[in-house]
């Protein structure tokens, strides 16, 4: 493992672009499919659908990891676009397996300005830390020690930057439900909430897209800044952990529950994905991205919020 470089390779660029197009073709093409269809595709049974998220979710970090191995990206504003565009071939499987008759193409610039965030916060770091350290760590080969401190970190990455990030998050979403806010700026991201599907995450008003995601970078940096105080920066993230992470968002809006446990070796309190699916099949509970932070949100503002992701799943199921 060797910090990130500061040049992006052709090749990289060249399969960005790619699959940038496939997606925003596929997009097209899918949602012209779905209109047609009056019903999600029923012949797909849960284990056949898991199996397609799990070989797909392969596929990509493989190739994504590859790629990387052989050629080198900047890690600061290339690997983020990289993440995203890579990551959103499973909004359209889980699109396809939805009941939805589509959505709308402007998901694609919401993708983009949940990405700006991360790119941002990248951007800090590097003026914070110093140049010469590097936002990720780039992975050079995979071994079972490798792939072994690379579940830690991702699942330190989750827990952590999903509860630092409710430092704001929790109560800037409450706010955004209150009578006077909801319906000018939130509600059309509640517009699916009885037929979720994936690319639901950039569906919004675009501040409501950026808003969002910038607490979620927030969280990410003070994350970074706890780090440091035990000389752990430099181990923030790596290559692996954000295509991971990249992809884990997704399945908080997916379109089956049992989706948001597909990628997160965490507890449901602390696995931002299944906690917060909950709130977009119910949006007047789990306001957060983790429980801990609702319970002290609750006990301040005199009320109860949380519920079970188990709940849900009993009566989805």
């Amino acid at each position: 493992m060797e910090p990130s470089s500061l040049q992006t390779h052709p090749v990289q660029i060249a399969a960005i672009a790619t699959v940038s197009i496939i997606n925003i073709v596929g997009l097209f093409l899918l949602n012209k499919l779905k209109e047609s269809q009056r019903s999600a595709p029923q012949r797909w049974s849960w284990e056949h659908r898991r199996n397609a998220f799990w070989t797909l979710i392969a596929c990509s970090v493989t190739i994504s990891c590859v790629l990387d191995v052989r050629f080198p990206i900047d890690a600061r504003i290339m690997l983020p676009i990289k993440t995203y565009v890579m990551a959103f071939p499973l909004g359209l499987l889980d699109l396809y397996f939805s009941d939805t008759n589509g959505v709308p193409m402007k998901v694609v610039f919401g993708a983009c300005l949940w990405c700006s965030c991360v790119v941002l916060r990248n951007i800090a770091m590097g003026k914070l830390l110093g140049e010469e350290i590097g936002p990720v760590v780039m992975l050079k080969e995979v071994t079972p020690s490798v792939l072994l401190v690379e579940m830690v970190r991702y699942a330190f990455f989750l827990a952590g930057t999903g509860m630092l990030s409710d430092l704001i998050f929790s109560p800037m979403h409450r706010a955004t439900h209150s009578s006077l806010v909801y319906k000018h700026h939130h509600k059309s991201h509640h517009d699916y909430t009885n037929k979720l599907t994936a690319l639901v995450l950039f569906h919004g008003n675009l501040l409501d897209d950026f808003l969002m995601p910038f607490t979620t970078t927030i969280g990410g940096f003070i994350y970074v800044l706890l780090l440091r105080q035990f000389g752990l920066e430099s181990q923030f993230s790596s290559n692996l952990t954000q295509y991971l992470v990249a992809v884990n968002i997704l399945l908080s809006h997916a379109h089956d529950i049992r989706c948001a446990k597909l990628l997160a070796p965490l507890p449901d309190g602390l696995n931002f994905v299944a906690y917060h699916y909950v709130h977009h099949i119910s949006p007047a509970n789990n306001f957060g991205l983790t429980e801990p932070s609702d319970l002290l949100w609750d006990y301040v503002f005199g009320v109860k919020t949380i519920a079970k992701v188990e709940d849900f799943e009993n009566k989805q199921h």
